[in-house]
């Protein structure tokens, strides 16, 4: 190590000396500041390290977000889209539940219809055996007539 000049006056003379001799600084350095103080450039170091990840762990977040709200915009729209088509599906639900119940109302009075025929029918097929009863009464007493009239030709 070099002898300390006595020619120092001025802080200008100061600085130039330290800028010739590197290791008079480093040997002020570890004097003047603290450990604490010295490590300050490693800690730092290594804070710029852990913010360099954390801006790539939060550009990858972002990028994630990104595709989440895209996906979440898709799964919107295909939500919107189901829910259109459900709403279509009620209405047709519900226009073919009033068609069955029209089809219902129709089958119910078909059916009183048929039950009023039947009866009508039922009382025809009475009538029609009445009528062929008394037919048949009247053809016996026709024949018996005819008999009658055949025995009176024969006297006469």
């Amino acid at each position: 190590m070099e002898a300390f000049p006595r020619e120092l006056r001025t802080i200008e003379d100061l600085i130039a000396l330290l800028e010739a001799e590197p290791v008079w600084v480093e040997r002020l350095r570890a004097i003047l500041f603290t450990r604490e103080l010295l490590a300050l450039p490693e800690r730092i170091s290594r804070i710029e390290e852990f913010l360099q990840r954390q801006a790539e762990w939060n550009a990858q977040v972002s990028a994630l977000l990104t595709r989440y709200d895209e996906h979440l915009k898709e799964q919107s729209e295909r939500i919107k889209e189901h829910s259109e088509r459900i709403k279509e599906h009620s209405e047709r639900i519900r226009e073919h539940s009033e068609r069955i119940k029209e089809h219902s109302e129709r089958i119910a009075r078909l059916e009183e219809l048929i039950a009023q025929h039947s009866e009508r029918i039922a009382r025809l097929e009475r009538l029609i055996e009445e009528n062929s009863e008394r037919i048949a009464r009247l053809e016996e007493l026709i024949a018996q007539q005819a008999e009658r009239l055949d025995r009176h030709e024969k006297r006469i």
